[in-house]
């Protein structure tokens, strides 16, 4: 509603308003003529006056209109506002109108109910008349049920609307549970949905897997994977797999492990394909060793981005297992996998980095920082004994005995049998500790409890020997059972290593060339190259009791070579380059013995290669190799090559004649149990042994400690450390101009 407004003149403006002043006095001049009778002074201040009210009011009325202004929006603003109440209102009234008529409607049905329902009406009722004459007012019909039929209605429909709001509250809660879970692996969110009938499968595995990645409640892992397998998830029974193939004690079952990553690969989970591969091609859970078939799962796992698929094709590439060797894409797949944060393949990385495998050179510092994080994680405990030898050699970390010796516990203590073998090693040669043989001997025990097959193989050896504290006598038997049963346990080299120690006749095992030969042959027909290679040497010089055969001994060593056994090869080019029993082609033969060496890493082929040198095989240049190589053979513990180095320093091959450098090998040889050093030792003339000693004394301390250790880490008696076989052939092929790095292609004539 819009204001009168009250201005000067009602409404005029100043102007307006002294003009009318002048229209009701004309002739301001006569005011002037009356005023002047108080005196002429005065007038002028008047019109100095009038001059000053004229401006005042001039400002007065401007702000007048301003405020006017102001006044006529704020009148705008609240007609505006009016509007829309009213509009407000039209639109509340209408819906009055239209509740009104909505009411009106269901008390006409309501009527029309109450009249089909009624008998029929008399005539005189309908006329308004009542049976007595008298006249009868219209029925009125109560609103009472009308308006309790409302309130119900607003029941109803409140109790519809609060459960509605329930129902909506649980959807979310409901939504929450499930994307805490399966989006954020909540422990709590999981178990809840687990526990439910029937159980979310898929919150089972979650559940089971946020346990085992925290490494808790082991059972209750194994029996939430169980469930998880049971209803059909593939993964489930893929993670069943490597909870019971990765178990401890009594619980560890390799079968059953094989027999669900299996039914987990046929399921398509790449998890069971990546299990199933690590036991074919390791000869795991009574399968037959496939490395092929193995290889090729690896490949299938790691196609289907499973970064522990990826970890062993890796692991395959690496060693030439099921494949041809290939560092760069080994490096390559180890350190994908461990990006992904799969501890095994960052320890991968970890050691091709400390030893500088397909880098430029090795990076120690880097390893180092891998192998703490293998460590502190929980799959891949052996971590913990990469990180212990840096503390123990100083390489990538500083110098610390004790830290070494302390990560090494923990590798035994939390992941036997990592860790158990290298620290029964350290207390038997008191390296880093007091020595202590009996203690370790019980860490070999406990590594080969939990089917460490080195571990087994060192205690069956030492107690056949009675090294380590243990009783020859009493513990010799034990010794041979221990070996034996590794065997039965389908452990081909087990069982290569006891047909060696039968060939011998070490301890409690007797000598039997006819056994040994027996399991060399089943060994080898497996596909052992190892065990072709023994078969070859009992062969070749008749140790079953059968005439000598070289000629039928070169196709078992050259299936050993094939299989990629350095000895094998060594044995087979020094047939090649002799002549012996098969066509002589010599370049070939010293070839291959070098391959075996170089390449291969085999200590009998660096015998025969260093010998091969030191006789001319290479010219100067190749005696200088020869010797070179002969010397750090013995370091090594190899006590033959002690002789053939001594030999190189007596008659100056390779080096100028030195009678007491060669005196110091040959009293290496004698000292580390080799009783044919301790002969020559007779013969040499007492002031050069003395000498001889002194320097050993002053210089050469470290290198017997090597030689030592080395004997005691067999777990063999003195002299049984060398070489592979008693009296095995050691070619000394004549002179040759030094053979290339390459390794000869084997043709299938070559043993014609």
């Amino acid at each position: 509603m819009s204001k009168a407004k009250q201005t000067p003149a009602e409404g005029a403006t100043p102007g307006e308003s002294k003009a009318k002043s002048k229209e009701t006095n004309p002739n301001p001049s006569s005011e002037s003529s009356s005023a002047s009778g108080a005196g002429d002074d005065e007038g002028a201040g008047d019109e100095e006056h009038e001059a000053e009210d004229d401006v005042e009011s001039r400002r007065d009325a401007k702000e007048d209109d301003q405020a006017d202004e102001e006044d006529d929006q704020a009148d705008e603003e609240d007609d505006q506002a009016d509007e829309e109440h009213d509009q407000a209102d039209e639109e509340h009234d209408q819906a009055d109108e239209e509740d009104d008529q909505a009411d009106e409607e269901h008390d006409q049905a309501d009527e029309e109910d109450d009249r089909s329902s009624k008998p029929p009406i008399k005539a005189s009722v309908a006329s308004g008349k009542s049976a007595s004459g008298g006249s009868v007012e219209p029925e009125k019909r109560s609103k009472t049920p009308w308006l309790l039929g409302i309130v119900a209605l607003a029941l109803v429909g409140g109790g519809f609307a609060w459960h509605s709001h329930q129902k909506a509250l649980e959807e979310q809660r409901e939504q929450n549970l499930i994307h805490n879970c399966k989006k954020d692996s909540h422990k709590g969110a999981c178990e809840e949905l687990c526990n439910r009938t029937p159980p979310d499968e898929e919150a089972c595995l979650i559940f089971a897997k946020v346990l085992d990645e925290a490494g808790q409640e082991p059972d209750k892992v194994k029996q939430l994977f169980t469930k998880a397998c049971d209803g059909g998830d593939m993964e489930g029974c893929a993670r069943l797999g490597r909870s019971l193939l990765n178990a401890k004690g009594d619980t560890k079952d390799e079968k059953r492990a094989a027999e669900l990553f299996d039914q987990a690969c046929k399921g398509g989970n790449a998890l069971g394909c990546a299990g199933r591969g690590h036991m074919l091609l390791l000869g795991l859970g009574g399968l037959k060793k496939d490395e092929k078939a193995g290889f090729d799962l690896a490949e299938k796992a790691c196609g289907d981005l499973e970064p522990r698929g990826c970890t062993l094709l890796a692991t395959a590439f690496l060693n030439g297992v099921g494949t041809k060797k290939n560092p760069a894409k080994a490096y390559e797949l180890f350190d994908q996998a461990c990006e992904q944060k799969v501890d095994r393949a960052c320890l991968g990385k970890g050691v091709m980095l400390f030893e500088g495998i397909a880098q430029d050179k090795p990076d120690p510092e880097a390893a180092v920082k891998l192998f703490k994080q293998a460590c502190a994680g929980k799959e891949a405990k052996e971590g913990c004994v990469h990180l212990a030898l840096a503390y123990l050699s100083g390489r990538g970390v500083e110098r610390d005995p004790a830290k070494g010796i302390q990560h090494l516990e923990t590798a035994c203590d939390e992941a036997p049998p990592a860790g158990c073998a290298e620290l029964a090693q350290l207390y038997m040669t008191g390296t880093g500790v007091k020595a202590d043989p009996k203690k370790g001997g019980e860490l070999l025990t406990r590594a080969c409890e939990n089917k460490h097959v080195a571990a087994c193989l060192a205690l069956g050896k030492a107690k056949l020997v009675g090294a380590m504290g243990f009783d020859k006598e009493k513990d010799g038997p034990e010794g041979a059972k221990v070996i034996r049963k590794t065997c039965e346990d389908g452990d081909t080299g087990a069982c290569v290593e006891l047909a060696t120690l039968e060939l011998q006749g070490v301890g409690a095992i007797k000598r039997d060339g006819a056994k040994a030969k027996e399991r060399v042959k089943k060994a080898c027909d497996a596909d052992s190259g190892r065990a072709c290679t023994v078969l070859g040497g009992i062969i070749a010089q008749g140790l079953d009791g059968s005439k000598p055969d070289p000629s039928s001994s070169a196709s078992y060593f050259k299936k050993a070579c094939d299989y990629k056994d350095g000895d094998g090869c060594a044995f087979y080019g020094a047939q090649l380059a002799d002549g012996r029993g098969i066509p002589r082609k010599r370049d070939k033969g010293l070839g291959l013995i070098k391959h075996a060496c170089k390449d291969l890493g085999s200590i009998q082929g660096c015998s025969m290669y260093a010998q091969a040198m030191m006789l001319g095989g290479g010219g100067k240049e190749g005696e200088k190799e020869g010797l070179e190589l002969a010397e750090q053979l013995c370091v090594q513990g190899e006590l033959r090559a002690c002789i053939l180095a001594a030999g190189g320093h007596f008659d100056g091959r390779g080096a100028k004649r030195d009678q007491v450098r060669g005196t110091m090998f040959i009293l290496a040889a004698c000292e580390g149990g080799f009783p044919p050093a301790c002969e020559m030792k007779k013969r040499i003339p007492g002031e050069v042994v003395r000498k001889a000693q002194r320097k050993i004394k002053k210089n050469t301390d470290e290198a017997l400690a090597k030689i030592k250790e080395s004997q005691k880490q067999q777990g063999l008696a003195a002299g049984l450390g060398g070489g592979l076989l008693p009296g095995a052939p050691m070619a000394i092929p004549s002179a040759a101009p030094a053979p290339s790095g390459d390794a000869p292609a084997l043709d299938d004539d070559d043993e014609e």
